[in-house]
């Protein structure tokens, strides 16, 4: 099952403006289950006409149960690399915006996932 710890980390981070991974338990229509790769990353904060707006990433990808950290990893870096391209695109196309959030690395370890 999801582990709701991990579903809170991901809620808190997407609240806080925070970048986290995490490994859930995903589950299809047909009721089988699948491991999801999910991570999160703040892109863009701005304040539009006194209201202020946030931009995050959510990126998921499933994986094999059978992966070994480095293949997470590597799945890690591929979704930050692909948020930091996102980030640059939207900062050349609202070069008006009150600026980019820091990308900071996961804040849980994955191994713990």
């Amino acid at each position: 099952t999801t582990n709701t710890n991990d579903v809170g980390m991901l809620e808190t981070a997407i609240s806080t403006g925070q970048t986290s991974c995490a490994r859930l338990v995903c589950y299809r229509k047909d009721t089988s289950t699948f491991l999801n790769q999910v991570t999160v990353l703040p892109l863009q904060s701005m304040d539009t006409g006194g209201v202020p707006m946030s931009l995050t990433c959510l990126m998921m990808r499933e994986i094999s149960p059978n992966s070994t950290e480095l293949e997470f990893r590597m799945v890690h870096e591929q979704q930050m690399n692909n948020a930091l391209a996102l980030r640059a695109v939207i900062q050349l196309l609202t070069p008006a915006s009150a600026g980019l959030m820091h990308i900071d690395p996961p804040s849980v370890d994955p191994s713990e996932a």
